[in-house]
């Protein structure tokens, strides 16, 4: 049935009148796995929750396809890119357009969520995230939850509708061999850019496209930096993001890439630890983007390695660890030294009471030394060990 769902007149007001609620248009999220329309489910829970916020005015499914249909267009077709979800707004006279993905995906959903403004022709507004499947009852419940709250508080008053200037133009190379978890992955990517608002993307469709035209395979360029780097010269974008999902023995691997194709250098590298469950590999891509445009002096150095939190109190305990090591080895080769000095004195002793007393000291310092010695040494190579890892 129609993918399209749109509102009514926007943000006019007449003298006692309130104000007319923004027209938007809901395109029902698209289901990943099967590479078509998702549960109309899905589509229509998005709509209620819009209309029951009272916030948005949203127009009936059939009067958006009596609208399509006007102008020759199939209002079945699928949408999940910005072009045409600006396309179809037009189309349906609308100033917002909503779409977005839900996939399922092993023991969970997965969901991207995008609100495009077509007067400043810009996404404002994307969600991300995953939620477990309910194992008993209906196992939808709980992205069905989390989805009717996120647009239920989506409030048009409090969204920055204000033109950003743009750093470049970006696009999301996937490196994966076809698959659902790679479309997963590349389709939860461009929401990630299209919610930072810091660049233009080019969507999957026009690389697709320029790829096809140069007759690349994507899943066949050489794991370096310079193949990348080529890519995005040819594609003519400033700037790039590399996603490469591999699957060895049940254990996944991400590595994602951030790279200037402009300066010809990469700024970020995060390679993902091992993993047999995927909800964690779609965590740590998220947690690749959170921090990506926060501190954006230190994203535009480059940085080959993944980063960690600076932490001050391993060098001190390191430092403490060492000199504690240093002092007992200084005070074993004293004790060293005390029962040399009292092993001659055994041998040179003129009464049996007194070897007596010299040997009780070279035992007492031996055990001493010894002690001393094993103590720094580990003292030591704790420090030393602290300090590298």
């Amino acid at each position: 049935m129609a993918a399209f769902l749109s509102a009514v007149p926007g943000f006019g007001e007449k003298i006692g009148e309130p104000p007319a609620l923004p027209r938007i248009a809901v395109l029902n999220p698209v289901d990943l796995a099967m590479e078509g329309e998702g549960p109309r489910l899905w589509g229509d829970l998005v709509r209620r929750n819009l209309a029951q916020s009272g916030k948005w005015e949203v127009i009936p499914v059939d009067s958006v396809v009596e609208k399509y249909r006007a102008y020759g267009l199939e209002p079945d077709n699928l949408c999940r890119e910005f072009q045409c979800a600006y396309d179809a707004g037009t189309v349906i006279g609308s100033s917002f357009v909503l779409f977005g993905t839900v996939t399922a995906l092993q023991e969970f959903y997965t969901y991207t969520l995008n609100l495009v403004h077509l007067p400043t022709v810009q996404t404002v507004w994307s969600r991300v995230g995953e939620v477990v499947r309910r194992r008993e009852g209906n196992p939808a419940q709980g992205v069905q939850t989390v989805l009717g709250d996120l647009v239920g508080q989506l409030d048009p008053m409090e969204l920055s509708l204000e033109s950003k200037g743009k750093r470049g133009l970006m696009t999301v190379i996937d490196l994966n061999p076809a698959s659902v978890y790679s479309r997963v992955m590349a389709e939860r990517t461009t929401t990630h850019l299209y919610g930072s608002r810091e660049f233009n993307v080019m969507t999957q469709q026009e690389l697709n496209e320029l790829l096809l035209a140069m007759e690349i395979d994507r899943t066949a360029l050489p794991n370096s930096d310079e193949s990348i780097l080529n890519l995005g010269r040819k594609a003519d974008v400033s700037h790039m993001v590399a996603s490469r999902l591999t699957l060895d023995n049940q254990m996944y691997r991400l590595q994602m890439q951030f790279f200037d194709v402009t300066e010809g250098k990469k700024l970020r590298d995060w390679p993902s630890p091992a993993t047999s469950d995927f909800q964690k590999i779609l965590q740590f891509e998220k947690k690749f983007f959170a921090g990506l445009f926060k501190n954006q002096d230190d994203i535009w150095q480059p940085a080959k390695e993944r980063p960690g939190k600076t932490r001050w109190w391993p060098t001190v305990v390191s430092g403490m660890l060492v000199t504690a090591g240093a002092v007992m080895g200084y005070l074993a080769y004293d004790a060293h030294k005390g029962g040399e000095a009292e092993y001659q004195a055994f041998l040179s002793a003129q009464s049996r009471e007194t070897a007596v007393h010299h040997r009780a000291q070279v035992e007492g310092l031996d055990r001493k030394r010894n002690w001393l010695g094993l103590s720094g040494g580990a003292s030591a190579g704790l420090g030393l060990a602290l300090f590298v890892f």
